[in-house]
């Protein structure tokens, strides 16, 4: 059966055989699994309560228990956030490993205490995780005592001159920019956008969109000098060019010499990171590319004004040298960059080699 047949069936069962799936077990065609994100979007207000159930029902399958957190995950308030957080005592990494990533989409104060109350060894398989968890929730809602180390100039690499494209830069169309505005604003929900206007930019035929948040766009720039921030999310463009996808996050926190500005992957890997010099309304900076698996040597130059929320690329070079990235990808020093919680890196040698969620 294709998935255009599976999904024309799904829309035509009831919610109550939909419920009866999901709690009775699936059908040939149908998971409870898939039954209950069809659920969860045709009542969602009824979505919370029943994730709650999910993930209470220490017997519900893998899969089952995926989708109540993924829906968690993208549901921004605090009864959401609190189910989440109690959820990080699962059993399994890879369920603890779910939640860390819904809660870091979501989550608020009381979340990032309790993803800082969790005590992971530095080999943990979580360990990335938590960290990107705890520096997502705190830099969405400008909370400090996370922080990215600032790498040094050894880590960065830029394009060699001989080897070098232009990566184009264009605003976005409103007539393109209206079709995608929910499924953008649903890829990031505890993060308000500003959803009228865009940058692309073509990196290697790649096609990236910058989207300002609303936090940046009313009034951001000064309150960026005090507090960590998410000023810009980056959208990727699927194979399926009506589809985007979440790529990463424009990162900025107060530094010792000034703003400073990092571009985030999804699971917390800084690839690039400069510097911005503000200006009482306007913001010029200047990013290169970290040594990793993740980004090819690039520089980018470009300036935001505070009085049109207008962003612009004014300098993108990207490196086309092959070899060049193949070294880079061999360096081993090409690995993520930490966060810094409390001053201290989570999963330090004094932290107990246990998944649990430590003293209150």
């Amino acid at each position: 059966m294709t998935e255009i047949s599976v999904s024309r069936i799904v829309r035509d069962l009831s919610d109550v055989d939909l419920r009866a799936v999901v709690e009775q077990g699936g059908r040939e065609f149908l998971s409870p699994a898939r039954a209950f994100v069809e659920l969860s979007a045709r009542q969602p207000k009824e979505a919370l309560e029943d994730a709650a159930k999910v993930l209470q029902n220490h017997r519900a399958a893998p899969d089952l228990r995926r989708a109540a957190i993924e829906t968690l995950g993208r549901t921004p308030t605090r009864e959401a956030g609190a189910i989440l957080a109690e959820n990080l005592r699962a059993e399994k990494p890879a369920e603890v490993r779910d939640t860390l990533r819904a809660l870091g989409r979501i989550g608020g104060k009381a979340e990032l205490a309790a993803v800082r109350r969790m005590r992971v060894p530095g080999g943990s398989p979580l360990f990335r995780d938590v960290e990107a968890s705890a520096r997502l929730i705190a830099f969405r809602n400008g909370l400090d005592g996370v922080r990215i180390k600032r790498p040094g100039t050894r880590d960065l690499i830029g394009p060699p001159s001989d080897k070098v494209q232009e990566m184009p830069s264009r605003p976005v169309k409103d007539e393109a920019l209206r079709p995608r505005a929910k499924e953008v604003q649903r890829a990031v929900p505890g993060i308000k956008l500003a959803l009228d206007r865009a940058v692309e930019l073509e990196c290697l035929g790649a096609r990236l969109w910058f989207y300002n948040s609303a936090a940046l766009r009313d009034g951001g720039i000064d309150k960026a000098r005090e507090v960590p921030q998410i000023p810009m999310v980056i959208m990727g463009h699927a194979a399926c060019p009506s589809h985007m996808f979440l790529y990463g996050y424009v990162m900025s926190q107060p530094g010792d010499e000034g703003l400073e500005l990092f571009v985030t992957r999804l699971r917390g890997d800084v690839t690039h990171f400069g510097q911005v010099r503000l200006g009482r309304q306007d913001a010029k900076f200047e990013l290169e590319a970290l040594r990793s698996r993740l980004a090819p040597p690039a520089t980018l130059a470009g300036g935001y004004k505070a009085a049109s929320g207008a962003l612009s690329f004014e300098r993108a070079l990207v490196s086309t040298d092959r070899s060049a990235q193949l070294e880079m990808r061999l360096d081993p020093r090409a690995r993520a960059q930490p966060a810094t919680i409390q001053g201290e890196p989570a999963g330090s040698p004094s932290v107990p080699p246990v998944i649990e969620p430590g003293p209150n």
